[in-house]
C-alpha cells in the first residue's frame, strides 16, 4: 500500500518512534507529521512543570467516579478534562487509569474506578468518549497489570490467560472496542516480559485481534528494549530525546533483527494520533461556561458520596434549627485532594481550607463550628501550607536562587515558589539544559518561618542529589539522594528524605 512513510528517509522514520522532548513527539513538517504534545492525567490536565505553577481544574478521583455508577456524569468530566487541555495547549491526555485496585494497599487506588472490571470499563470508556469528544486524545494506562505503586518498575505480574483476558486487560479492550485513540504500558513485568515487550498483550491481541488502530507509547522512561519493544508492537519511546527507540534502532534495521513494516506501522500510528488531535474543539472561557464546569465538577463529587446508614434520620441536617458541628481531623486544615503521583494537579492558592467553607456554611446559620486536629498526619513531604512560611519580601513561600556551579556567589536566576517539591525534568532556570550541564550546579531554597507556639518542630530534605539543611545560618542536617541513572522517576516518586528535630521556645511579643 502506498503512503506518505514510503517517502520518509530511514532516519526520518527511526526519529518518529521517539519523543522529541519530555512531553512532545518528533514532528516531520514537510511529511505534514505535527507534533503532539502530552500531559499526564486523568484528575485533570498536569503541567509540564508538575509543579503548582500549572494551574488546573481537579476532577473527583477515579474511585470517586466508580462510586457514581453513573455513565454521564463521567462523560462529562471527561469533556472538562478534554476542555482543560485545550485551554493548556495539550492534544493528548494519559487517562484514564484503567488498572484494577487488587488491594487497599496499591497506592494509586484512588486513580482507579473499581475492583469490578466492568464497571471500570463501562466509566473508562466513558471518560474516554468525554475528553475525545473535544478533539483530544485519551491514552489509557497502563498496560497491563501494573496494580502496584511499590516496585512497580521491578515487580512480575503472574496471571494465566484467562484471568488476564476476562479481568485485567478487559477494560483496555473495552476502551479498544470503543475507539480510544492511544494507550500506555506499564513499568511492571507481566508473567516475566516487561510491558512495553509484552507481544502477546500489545501485537497479538489489542492491534491483531482487536484490529484496533490506536497508538502505544511506554510510561516515561519505561522502554529498556528498543528492539524488542518495537517487534512487540509498542510505536512510541516516551519521554525524548531518545535512548532505546529512534536512531537506536538502526542496527536492527541493518542485522534484519527489525523489519521494516513494523517500523511503518509504528510511524502510522503515530500520524494516524497526530491527524486525530489536530482540529480540537475551541476552548469556552466565558463566565457562564466557567461557572458551569464548576458546578458539575460539585455535582460530581456529591454523586460520589455513599451514605450506608442514616441512623435516627440525622442527615440532612437541620440546618434551619441552631447546633453544634463537629469537625474532626487534620485534613480539615492541611487537606488531602489527591494522591501523591505525577499526575498531581495544582490548585489555586485561593482555595479555601474545608473547615473554613464548613464554618462560612453554618455560621451564616448560626451553627457553632469547632475543629479537632485529632491524629497527626504521616507525610512523606509535609506541604508548605503546614508551617505558612514567607520570602525576604513577604510573599508566602520560598526563595529561590540558581547558581551555575557550588562556588558561585551571583545567582543566575530568581524566583518565588510555594511548595516543598521543587522538580526539573530537563531545564533549570539560568542553568539551562540539564543534559548538557558540566559539572555541578546549585539551588538554594530559603525561607522565613516563625513558630506559632512552643515545642519540637521536624524540618525534613530529600531529593536526587547533595542537599544540606541550613537553621538560623548554622548547618545542621546532610542528605546523598543521588539516584541510579536509570531510575531518576522511581527516586522521585520514592519521596525519601532526612529530618532533624529542633526546639523552638515561646514567641516574644
Amino acid at each position: 500500500m502506498f503512503s506518505t512513510e514510503s517517502l520518509l528517509s530511514i532516519e526520518q522514520k527511526l526519529d518518529l518512534t521517539a519523543g522529541a522532548d519530555m512531553w512532545t513527539t518528533t514532528s516531520i513538517p514537510q511529511a505534514g507529521i505535527s507534533p503532539v504534545r502530552f500531559a499526564d492525567g486523568p484528575m485533570g490536565v498536569t503541567g509540564g512543570r508538575v509543579d503548582e505553577r500549572d494551574i488546573s481544574l481537579l476532577t473527583p478521583s477515579g474511585v470517586s467516579m466508580g462510586a457514581t455508577w453513573d455513565r454521564n456524569i463521567v462523560r462529562r468530566v471527561g469533556e472538562l478534562v478534554g476542555d482543560e487541555a485545550i485551554r493548556v495547549g495539550v492534544q493528548a491526555v494519559l487517562g484514564p487509569n484503567l488498572n484494577l485496585p487488587r488491594s487497599p494497599l496499591a497506592g494509586r487506588a484512588f486513580e482507579l474506578f473499581s475492583e469490578d472490571p466492568q464497571l471500570t470499563a463501562e466509566l473508562g470508556s466513558q471518560w474516554i468518549s468525554g475528553v475525545q469528544a473535544r478533539g483530544v486524545a485519551a491514552v489509557a494506562k497502563h498496560v497491563v497489570c501494573n496494580d502496584s505503586e511499590t516496585d512497580r518498575r521491578s515487580m512480575n505480574s503472574v496471571v494465566d490467560e484467562t484471568t488476564l483476558r476476562e479481568v485485567y486487560l478487559w477494560p483496555f479492550e473495552f476502551a479498544a472496542r470503543h475507539g480510544v485513540w492511544a494507550m500506555l504500558t506499564g513499568y511492571n513485568r507481566l508473567n516475566g516480559v516487561r510491558c512495553a515487550e509484552q507481544r502477546k498483550v500489545l501485537r497479538d491481541w489489542l492491534k491483531n485481534e482487536l484490529s484496533w488502530d490506536g497508538l502505544i507509547t511506554s510510561d516515561w522512561f519505561g522502554t529498556h528494549d528498543g528492539n524488542s519493544s518495537l517487534k512487540a508492537g509498542l510505536d512510541l519511546e516516551m519521554p525524548g530525546p531518545p535512548r532505546h527507540m529512534g536512531p537506536a534502532l538502526a542496527s536492527g534495521l541493518s542485522d534484519g533483527t527489525l523489519s521494516h513494516a513494523d517500523l511503518d506501522e509504528a510511524n502510522a500510528r503515530l500520524r494516524r494520533l497526530a491527524e486525530r488531535v489536530s482540529e480540537p474543539a475551541t476552548y469556552a472561557s466565558d463566565q457562564r461556561t466557567v461557572a458551569n464546569r464548576l458546578s458539575l465538577l460539585e455535582e460530581a463529587a456529591a454523586a460520589s458520596f455513599v451514605l450506608l446508614t442514616n441512623q435516627d434520620q440525622l442527615l440532612p441536617l437541620n440546618v434551619g434549627q441552631p447546633g453544634r458541628l463537629a469537625v474532626i481531623g487534620p485534613n480539615a486544615t492541611v487537606p488531602c485532594y489527591q494522591g501523591g503521583t505525577f499526575a498531581k494537579v495544582a490548585l489555586s492558592p485561593e482555595v479555601i481550607q474545608p473547615l473554613e467553607a464548613l464554618d462560612r456554611y453554618f455560621s451564616e446559620a448560626g451553627w457553632a463550628v469547632q475543629h479537632a486536629q485529632g491524629v497527626i498526619p504521616d507525610y512523606r513531604l509535609p506541604p508548605l501550607t503546614s508551617i505558612n512560611p514567607c520570602t525576604k519580601s513577604g510573599l508566602p513561600g520560598l526563595d529561590v536562587e540558581f547558581f551555575e556551579n557550588l562556588t558561585a556567589t551571583d545567582a543566575l536566576h530568581r524566583e518565588v515558589r510555594n511548595t516543598t517539591s521543587l522538580i526539573w525534568f530537563k531545564d533549570m532556570p539560568g542553568v539551562g539544559s540539564l543534559l548538557n550541564l558540566r559539572g555541578e550546579a546549585r539551588v538554594e531554597a530559603s525561607t522565613r518561618f516563625i513558630a506559632s507556639h512552643s515545642g519540637i518542630y521536624r524540618f525534613c530534605i530529600g531529593g536526587t542529589g547533595q542537599a544540606s539543611l541550613r537553621i538560623n545560618g548554622m548547618e545542621c542536617l546532610d542528605y546523598d539522594g543521588s539516584a541510579v541513572a536509570g531510575d531518576i522517576m522511581g527516586k522521585l516518586m520514592q519521596s525519601d528524605y532526612r529530618h532533624v528535630d529542633r526546639f523552638f521556645p515561646p514567641v516574644k511579643q
